[in-house]
């Protein structure tokens, strides 16, 4: 992944008529890693001493969000927290690198829907704004190296949170459903042990020690195997 950190927010919004009857639907997946003042991996850990200082900060750029939301028109708004290990090192889908934000983006727009917001280190905001090219973005830090990163205060990221959700939801409009014919996948790992346990599923190719490929006729689908290398499969 050529993000040095993870993106926070990746804000899809349906429904995007809004009426008395059917108001705006949000759909917010927050990540740890990409949040406003976390600049190291000891900070992420449930057994780190300032896990729980960095599991409210989540919150508050999570609620920043929120507000801009429901200030643009959001009626119903899912928060899905998606933080957890990292095992996997990159993922590329029909030949190109995504993160998780492009990852997101790409199973929105099979449906249609619009990602509205996109937050992070400057270098996986641009990295998702190839894929949301509608997005706004905020770059909540500054991506120096794997190991260090420039902050902002937290003050002015909430408010820019804020207001890019609020005019993100606000000015949402669906699409016609982007959907190529297949979806081609491979998935590298840190190491070679998921690749060794899952090269012996059908349709599983090992094209390299610490690779998995396969085809689905389906971003859904593709997204589902890749979700179910990564957090189902025990090498052990």
């Amino acid at each position: 992944m050529k993000a040095i950190l993870a993106t926070l927010l990746a804000v899809a919004c349906f429904g995007t008529h809004p009426s008395a009857q059917d108001g705006r639907k949000v759909f917010i997946s927050a990540d740890m890693e990409g949040i406003s003042g976390i600049s190291g991996s000891d900070q992420l850990s449930a057994t780190g001493a300032e896990y729980g200082r960095s599991r409210k900060m989540m919150a508050d750029d999570v609620n920043a969000a929120i507000r801009g939301a429901r200030a643009g028109g959001a009626t119903t708004i899912v928060v899905n927290d998606s933080h957890g290990s990292s095992v996997v090192r990159d993922v590329r889908v029909n030949g190109t690198s995504m993160g998780e934000g492009g990852l997101n983006t790409t199973v929105a727009a099979w449906y249609g829907v619009p990602v509205v917001l996109v937050t992070g280190d400057d270098v996986a905001v641009r990295q998702v704004a190839e894929i949301a090219t509608t997005a706004k973005t905020v770059a909540v830090k500054r991506a120096i190296n794997p190991r260090a990163v420039e902050l902002r205060s937290f003050k002015d990221v909430h408010r820019m949170i804020e207001n890019a959700a609020r005019e993100g939801v606000a000015g949402a409009r669906k699409f016609p459903p982007r959907r190529e014919a297949s979806y081609r996948v491979e998935v590298q790992f840190n190491d070679v042990t998921i690749p060794e346990v899952a090269e012996n599923l059908p349709g599983f190719q090992r094209p390299a020690p610490d690779t998995i490929a396969f085809t689905q006729d389906s971003m859904p689908k593709a997204y589902t195997l890749i979700r179910l290398l990564y957090r189902y499969i025990n090498p052990d």
